[in-house]
């Protein structure tokens, strides 16, 4: 911890080891002990934790999703709020990522037996070949899109992206419904 020296402002430095792919223990972190005018940060930590921090904030339970338009396999604009479906489920995904690789199939999966809900997958990659491999491979025929931009997207910006995958469930206001992080979340919001 900083020390409180007279007249300056008072500094905290706070160490911690906290699991951030699950949202309750860093919603309450950023509720409840976020400087929220002058937090000091590990420069290299620093963009993620930013990122994380806002996700929790900005796109919290019951709010509007923001909206975005995205080209597809086949650079067709596609946007979001013009998609109608009672429940969406969105991801943010890379072909080389290892739980991506991991999570999309089985969602897929899911997809293709429930058909209770739509999927548009946002792919982070910046080469075309790599993100249609992927799509072609694992048989991905939902709404599949992506600028190639990578982390710079504005679809990754708008929600604050800082890992992958990174799900958000809509309803059909596209309202966030929840944050899911595993096939069985998924599951559980789809029944």
């Amino acid at each position: 911890m900083g020390k409180v020296d007279g007249n300056k402002k008072r500094r905290v430095y706070i160490e911690i080891a906290v699991d951030f792919s699950q949202p309750p223990v860093v919603d309450y972190i950023v509720e409840n002990y976020v400087v929220k005018d002058d937090l000091c940060l590990d420069e290299q930590t620093e963009n993620s934790i930013h990122n994380r921090i806002n996700q929790s904030r900005l796109l919290a339970l019951g709010k509007e999703a923001p909206n975005f338009k995205l080209p597809d396999i086949n650079n067709n604009d596609i946007e979001l709020y013009n998609i109608n479906t009672d429940k969406l489920l969105l991801i943010f995904y890379t072909s080389w990522c290892p739980h991506c690789q991991e999570l999309l199939p089985e969602i897929n999966k899911l997809y293709k037996k429930k058909k209770s809900f739509e999927v548009v997958a946002v792919s982070l990659d910046e080469e075309k070949e790599d993100w249609i491999n992927f799509i072609n491979e694992n048989d991905l025929n939902w709404i599949n899109v992506s600028d190639l931009k990578g982390w710079n997207s504005d679809a990754a910006k708008k929600y604050y992206i800082y890992a992958t995958p990174t799900l958000f469930m809509l309803d059909a206001n596209k309202n966030i419904l929840d944050r899911p992080t595993n096939l069985f979340e998924i599951k559980t919001l789809l029944d």
